[in-house]
């Protein structure tokens, strides 16, 4: 049996008192420090938990609405954000609770941009071909609503009708492509998601004129899992833009700072 949970630490000293009784009245337990502490490159970072505070960590960074309500004045900037809910392992038929919160993390980051005053998002699995959420051109972002169609996907299963084309993940997301990226109603385009990797060629040339800056945040927790470019990230490339790998809390901080001053107005 395996026990999961996840407690939520503030900076500061703790104690653990571990304590566990199965039905038969046996007893195990252990004790033992923790100390938390905030490393120097993270300086930057804002707290966002009070000192000495303990509370377990709730799966709640896909609930709610998600509006901008603190905009910079300026002209409209609508970003189109293009989301793949995916394992980081391609090996793996299950997207664990760290991969979701880690990508909601960077979706939430995206948001939370006060320069920007609409948001296209549409959340898809290249694991499963399909399409999980999608809205157009609005100021609040319904995070509940993708959380509740990622929590139906079986990541392990592929719809019969997907099988029928056999061009399986490539073919969806070149088709997917063509339709989103060819839609010129948008200021900026941003992907989000693991590495995936993938083998794609799209022709570049079919966007002339059309496109707009282009920003790849991927999520890879271990670089020499696939040390290459994946699909999306030829495709960023080859259309002049940005891929900024995320590993750390600060590795998001830094790279947001840069996208935000290469494609905000």
């Amino acid at each position: 049996m395996i026990l999961q949970g996840t407690f939520l630490l503030g900076i500061g000293q703790y104690t653990v008192d571990w304590l566990l009784r199965d039905g038969d009245e046996r007893v195990c337990a252990r004790f033992w420090s923790v100390q938390t502490r905030m490393k120097r490159a993270d300086s930057m970072l804002e707290l966002v938990v009070p000192k000495d505070l303990i509370e377990p960590l709730e799966p709640t960074l896909l609930l709610g609405q998600f509006p901008v309500d603190q905009r910079r004045p300026g002209p409209p900037f609508h970003v189109k954000i293009i989301i793949n809910f995916a394992p980081e392992d391609p090996k793996r038929a299950t997207l664990d609770q760290h991969e979701v919160e880690i990508l909601a993390s960077i979706l939430r980051a995206v948001l939370r941009e006060p320069g920007i005053t609409a948001f296209s998002v549409i959340a898809g699995s290249l694991r499963t071909q399909q399409i999980l959420y999608v809205s157009r051109k609005t100021a609040a972002v319904d995070l509940t609503a993708i959380g509740d169609a990622l929590a139906r996907i079986k990541l392990g299963v592929v719809d019969a009708k997907a099988l029928s084309t056999g061009t399986g993940e490539s073919g969806f997301l070149k088709v997917f492509l063509n339709t989103e990226i060819s839609d010129g109603d948008y200021d900026a385009l941003i992907f989000v998601g693991p590495k995936y990797p993938l083998r794609l060629n799209i022709d570049p040339d079919a966007f002339a004129g059309r496109i707009r800056p282009i920003v790849y945040l991927h999520h890879e927790s271990d670089p020499l899992l696939y040390p290459w470019h994946d699909a999306i990230g030829r495709i960023v490339k080859r259309l002049h833009g940005r891929e900024y790998a995320i590993n750390q809390p600060r590795d998001l901080l830094s790279a947001w700072v840069d996208v935000v001053s290469r494609i905000c107005p």
